[in-house]
């Protein structure tokens, strides 16, 4: 939550050893928390459909313009529970936003419409900081997203006979649950001088499902459903897909921060190690309530032999699930020597490991699992010079 956040930074390349496991972006956000004074904030915003025009297809159809919306609502408080001790800082953050969507049947007019997909957000962070001593300090942090989509207008792809992307009704449109949340606890310990130590332990889930409507509110039994009835140019009735997964990270991590003075310079030393265990146990009930194709755009009629379906495809003998494991140990050591005011040499080497035992799956109709091979060459060096040319500080190689 934006309200939330002190101050972030982007880093998109030349990492210190320190970060890994990644080719794209590091972001470091820092949480707000609470002081010795009250303060808080609230704020809101609100656009509504005069906002926004028609688009062509709504135009063309003559249909009602979507009745779109964007509106964020958000506060905080942070204050002290004992004075210089201790101090708390709760956020929460409120978004829903309507997009605008258009579908048009020509075969079938009447399923012409311009229906909006809804996203109704809760995000909540809460976080505690306690001073245990000069030395030892505290802090520990709750964040949670609840994020679902409601009414998503997603077309259908088929591969059979040949790749076509179709579009559907609202009656097969799907949607989105997911819940994530993150709690994390941190100790820093001053040791002397010119070294500070952090212990940080992170559990992280992320608990999601992608289906119709009426998967998740029957309790996310997709046999029960009615089947999917794919017609010659569009999708009717209910829509096949049904996926779950819940996904659970456990991180622990020491990181250790020494300045030193002399040796030619300055020393900024920082060594450390990580350990992280995650675990998704995935399952899949797509198609289970089955998919009947049709040659033509008319609807079914007993009494007429050219609209019976064609074919019908349907998952048996039930449902696959399994579960992934992986466990990510990695180790680092840096060093970024400030040579001079105008030279600094920044050195570092880590060593990343990556172990996935197997994949396990419960369904006994599936092959068996797979072993992943394990790459044990991980090894990352550092090595970099900056120099200021002037000596300013607005001109560094």
């Amino acid at each position: 939550p934006l309200e939330a956040v002190a101050e972030f930074q982007v880093t998109t390349n030349q990492y210190d050893a320190e970060f890994g496991r990644t080719t794209g972006a590091i972001i470091n956000a820092i949480s707000k928390a609470g002081t010795n004074a009250f303060h808080g904030v609230a704020g809101g915003l609100w656009q509504d459909a005069s906002m926004t025009n028609k688009d062509f297809f709504v135009k063309q159809n003559g249909l009602t313009k979507p009745d779109t919306q964007l509106q964020t609502y958000r506060a905080n408080l942070g204050g002290p529970v004992v004075k210089d001790k201790a101090h708390f800082f709760f956020n929460l953050e409120r978004v829903m936003i309507d997009r605008a969507n258009s579908i048009t049947i020509p075969a079938h007019p009447e399923f012409n419409s311009s229906p909006v997909t809804q996203d109704r957000v809760w995000n909540t962070l809460a976080r505690f900081d306690h001073q245990l001593s000069l030395n030892h300090t505290w802090a520990v942090r709750w964040l949670r997203e609840s994020s679902p989509q409601l009414n998503q207008i997603v077309p259908v792809m088929l591969t059979v006979p040949v790749v076509v992307t179709l579009p559907v009704t609202e009656n097969a449109a799907r949607e989105e649950n997911d819940v994530d949340q993150t709690l994390v606890a941190t100790l820093n310990s001053v040791l002397g001088g010119n070294r500070l130590n952090t212990v940080r332990v992170n559990f992280t889930q992320e608990d999601v499902s992608f289906a119709n409507p009426n998967f998740n509110a029957n309790g996310q039994d997709q046999t029960a459903l009615l089947p999917q009835l794919n017609f010659l140019t569009f999708v009717d009735q209910q829509n096949a897909v049904a996926q779950t997964r819940v996904n659970n990270a456990y991180q622990i991590d020491d990181t250790m921060s020494w300045f030193v003075t002399g040796l030619g310079g300055s020393h900024d030393l920082k060594f450390g190690g990580q350990y992280e265990y995650v675990g998704a146990r995935s399952a899949a009930q797509d198609n289970a309530n089955g998919t009947f194709s049709f040659r033509t755009d008319q609807f079914f009629n007993a009494s007429d032999p050219r609209t019976y379906p064609e074919r019908l495809m349907i998952r048996a003998p039930g449902p696959l699930t399994w579960y992934q494991k992986a466990h990510f140990i990695a180790a680092f050591a840096q060093d970024k020597w400030h040579v001079s005011d105008r030279t600094t040499v920044s050195v570092g080497l880590r060593y990343d490991l990556e172990v996935q035992p197997i994949s396990e799956v419960d369904n006994p109709d599936f092959p068996d699992p797979m072993e992943y091979p394990l790459d044990t060459n991980n090894i990352a060096p550092r090595i970099g010079v900056t120099y200021d040319l002037l000596g300013d500080g607005r001109s560094v190689v």
